[in-house]
């Protein structure tokens, strides 16, 4: 690898092409908002570091330049110099980190590339944390979005994955990517702008490269119509997926758990109904909301999975979903679930017992307790006192004969009240020896009931934010 060009003028031309992206910058970038600028050292992204100095001035310190070391080549170190080297000389503020790319494919099973992106996005949105940059600038072309897109279209995708690059994802900004790499290069080599050749571009191992060498470049077939047409279908079909995602909210096919916001359930008939082969769309909408991830997707392979689960016959299948959520097909609903709750155990006596776990206080007391936050209270038998009793997560065993009805299992117990598989989860039972004596918030099991000559029962009550009586 060498430095191709050296710097010799000391002003940038203003290209004639920057209308369009001073447009998109000034769309989503406010005064003073300041940009971490991605730079691997190569005609792009020293390109694109070049228009926004001229744009914000060298110097100041709206920008700020972030790059990436990947470990992917010996002499990797040689990118980080210079890309040190033309921060300092344009007046910016620059960042390094050294990451083992090599290392995290490994670990996560995944392509050398994909493992790169993985690391390259992470260690850019903690530079810009750190720096306080509220958004990480690309220099992705429009020749990119569509090599993104062939490259889909020849891995065997379905059609839906067929998107090109996004112009914002979340805090990523890609101003030019409605320029041809073509036009970006010259006006870099005809400002005599630095940069550097990666020689891993020629590597025709990768599918990238291979598109780009025998289809891209292939100006007598492939012109640059073509390669327009193909890079706005792939973003005129990232548009309509988002628009689905944005529509299955307001489809009569999603009921959420209103009060703690952890579980969101989908009608299975209903998706069915409105979504046909892209089932996973209300899915992911779901996913996103519990998440926070505006502008995130599922992976392929967890997208054709969910498609799988939804058209299954078995109904009690579940899919781990990234960021900690957990997909579950519940008969003919399927549950996203923020979280698992924590297992509760404990022996307990007369007076309160704190419950952090479920943020609630369960009572066992003497006298009628009153207090405006207890949501659920029942008299039993004082002699229960005197056993070993426990509060604890209910168990696929449990069975309770409530007052009047036969011994059902507390599983059963809890899907006549058509509880989610959330508040399932999280539901407590006090037990004895012989097994459990009150669903909180729910049954009381006959042989705990204070009777009509009991003339001092013992009360047992639950104040908090966990569970509510459906009846």
């Amino acid at each position: 690898m060498e430095l191709i060009q050296s710097e010799k003028r000391k002003l940038i031309v203003r290209p004639e092409w920057a209308d369009e992206p001073d447009r998109f910058v000034q769309r989503w970038v406010r005064p003073p908002e300041r940009i971490l600028v991605a730079v691997s050292g190569g005609a792009d992204s020293v390109g694109l570091l070049a228009y926004l100095a001229d744009a914000y001035g060298r110097g100041g310190d709206r920008l700020v330049v972030g790059h990436v070391d990947h470990s992917l080549r010996a002499d990797s170190a040689l990118d980080a110099d210079f890309v040190r080297e033309i921060a300092k000389k344009w007046g910016f503020l620059c960042c390094v980190r050294r990451e083992d790319v090599p290392k995290r494919a490994r670990e996560r099973r995944l392509s050398q590339e994909a493992a790169a992106r993985s690391v390259r996005y992470e260690a850019l949105t903690e530079m810009a944390e750190k720096h306080g940059c509220r958004w990480i600038v690309t220099g992705h072309t429009l020749d990119d979005s569509a090599e993104t897109v062939l490259m889909r279209m020849r891995s065997g995708a379905p059609w839906y994955e067929w998107t090109a690059i996004p112009r914002r994802r979340g805090r990523v900004l890609r101003p030019l990517l409605t320029i041809r790499r073509e036009t970006l290069r010259k006006w870099v080599e005809e400002g005599d702008i630095p940069f550097r050749e990666d020689p891993t571009n020629q590597d025709l191992r990768h599918a990238r490269n291979r598109i780009r060498r025998y289809l891209l470049n292939k100006q007598d077939f492939w012109n640059v119509t073509k390669m327009q047409h193909v890079a706005e279908a792939g973003q005129a079909l990232g548009q309509g997926l988002e628009i689905m995602r944005k529509l299955s909210k307001v489809m009569p096919i999603r009921f959420q758990d209103g009060e703690s916001k952890s579980a969101i359930g989908l009608a299975i008939e209903g998706i069915f109904r409105y979504f046909s082969c892209l089932s996973f769309i209300p899915v992911e909408a779901a996913w996103r909301d519990l998440t926070g991830e505006r502008d995130s997707r599922l992976p392929s392979a967890l997208r054709r999975q969910i498609n799988d689960m939804l058209r299954g016959r078995t109904p009690e299948a579940q899919i781990e979903l990234p960021a900690g959520i957990r997909a579950l097909r519940r008969g003919r609903v399927l549950w996203l679930l923020r979280e698992h709750p924590a297992e509760v155990c404990r022996r307990i006596g007369m007076g309160e017992w704190s419950v952090p776990e479920r943020n609630g206080i369960l009572l066992l007391c003497e006298e009628r307790p009153d207090d405006a936050s207890i949501t659920w209270m029942i008299p039993v038998r004082r002699d229960l006192a005197d056993r070993e009793l426990w509060l604890r997560s209910w168990r696929a065993g449990d069975r309770l004969k409530s007052a009047g009805r036969p011994m059902k299992k507390v599983a059963d117990l809890l899907a006549e009240r058509r509880r989610n598989p959330l508040e399932r989860a999280r539901t407590l039972v006090v037990t004895d020896a012989d097994g459990p004596l009150w669903i909180v918030g729910g049954e009381t099991a006959e042989r705990a009931l204070a009777d009509s000559y009991t003339t001092q029962p013992m009360w047992i009550a639950w104040k908090g934010q966990n569970d509510r009586s459906d009846g």
